[in-house]
């Protein structure tokens, strides 16, 4: 048995617990445990419905009696235990502990705090993943996974992230809400918006307390949730990055912008790749609507060969999309784009092209009069040295003219009737 330094105290009628005990003991006495905490939730509950003062902090105060237990709990014998029920019963009992420790961490003023507090977090984010596994409520798993999502939500558990200032912890947090998101219709025990909303405000609230610490890797991590392949084959995770990104906008803009101008200038984004389920992205097929598929730009040239840069890849379509959920973001990066129409390399003013007309096409954009500089210079690819350039041009015209009745139909068709007897797009 661990040596703690404190008194070992359990609730009423329940057995002392130790890794000595055969697995089907430990279980027993782990299940009593969980019984008997749920007895002092309950009675503390009561306490807190009649108490004049209503103070919930002294009545967590009363529960230091069991900081030893829950460093028994959290030590490495039992969140390593070989076997994964015993564990997830150890995990109960820590989400019990913590729900009558709340506010107060129950590590605090250790010597070792964050060192434990990492560990507690990383066992807990690990057991929860378990939820993306789930088949059914069925599942002998499902009520102990339940029971610790629902009580770290309820108290926050996660805002721990951010005292710790580690990043890797943070990310393991945010991989693991998207994990379970994608079958939550699976596991969700009421109403899946509801359930949704409630892990959306967790990821939030974390988020913007961690805002110091959220690392290119991370926002990188969630950025890929909004192109293809993941749009279409992750469309729960799909909108949960769109929502997540549009409520914590403050705290990640920057990081993006300076992802994509790194991309887009640099070609390089600090060595971060985009990967879905460990797998890197292939490079898609950048087009406006499926009549363009006869017109890519996908070939690679020299100079793009062996770039392990799956972020720049894909800088354009991030962009686009960034730009459909909330423009701003990608505002100060659109000079960029400006600067990219007049590249000397082909691929990048067809690839700019492209991005614009998708952005200038959508319905009832005005960005051609917020930023006549951009327009201007987009127009100016009709007139391109490079005749690929110029045919896109031309293919992409009826896509422009039909979708925004906003745009400049007049300078468009101009640019297009100098076109007429260009031989080259004969």
């Amino acid at each position: 048995m661990p040596s703690i330094g404190l008194e070992l105290i359990y609730p009423p009628n329940c057995k002392p617990i130790n890794d000595d005990l055969s697995k089907e003991e430990l279980r027993r006495r782990l299940t009593e445990l969980c019984n008997a905490l749920d007895n002092v939730i309950e009675e503390e509950g009561k306490s807190t419905e009649t108490s004049l003062d209503g103070d919930r902090l002294s009545l967590s105060q009363d529960h230091t009696k069991y900081k030893g237990l829950f460093l028994l709990l959290g030590s490495p014998e039992f969140l390593k235990n070989a076997d994964r029920d015993i564990q997830l019963r150890v995990g109960v009992c820590i989400c019990k502990l913590l729900k009558i420790f709340c506010p107060c961490n129950p590590l605090s003023g250790l010597s070792d705090e964050k060192v434990l507090t990492k560990e507690i977090l990383y066992f807990l984010i690990d057991c929860i993943g378990l939820l993306s596994n789930v088949k059914t409520k069925t599942d002998a798993v499902y009520i102990k996974l339940h029971t610790m999502i629902y009580i770290c939500a309820q108290i926050d558990v996660f805002m721990w992230c951010s005292f710790l200032e580690d990043e890797s912890v943070l990310f393991g947090f945010v991989k693991m809400v998207f994990a379970i998101v994608k079958n939550l219709d699976v596991w969700s025990w009421t109403d899946n918006s509801i359930v949704r909303q409630m892990i959306l405000d967790m990821a939030v609230k974390v988020i913007i307390q961690s805002e110091k610490f959220l690392s290119s890797d991370l926002v990188t991590f969630i950025l890929q949730y909004l192109i293809e392949p993941a749009k279409s084959t992750q469309p729960a995770q799909h909108t949960f990055a769109r929502d997540l990104i549009i409520r914590t906008a403050d705290q990640l803009e920057y990081r993006i912008q300076m992802l994509l101008q790194n991309s887009l200038i640099v070609g390089k984004c600090n060595g971060t790749q985009m990967k879905t389920e460990g797998k890197p992205i292939r490079p898609p097929e950048e087009v406006l609507e499926d009549s363009s598929v006869g017109i890519s730009d996908v070939t690679e040239s020299k100079d793009d060969q062996g770039n392990s840069d799956l972020l720049g890849e894909h800088a354009f379509l991030i962009i686009y999309a960034l730009h459909t959920i909330q423009s701003s973001i990608v505002a100060p990066v659109l000079p960029t784009i400006e600067l990219k129409l007049k590249s000397p390399i082909v691929r990048e003013r067809k690839r700019s092209f492209r991005l614009l007309a998708r952005l200038f096409s959508e319905p009832n954009s005005l960005l051609h009069r917020r930023n006549p500089s951009l327009w201007d210079a987009f127009l100016g690819r009709f007139n391109d040295i490079d005749s690929e350039v110029r045919k896109l041009c031309i293919h992409m015209l009826p896509q422009l003219l039909k979708q925004n009745q906003d745009l400049l139909h007049e300078q468009l068709l101009t640019n297009f009737q100098q076109r007429i007897y260009d031989p080259d797009e004969g």
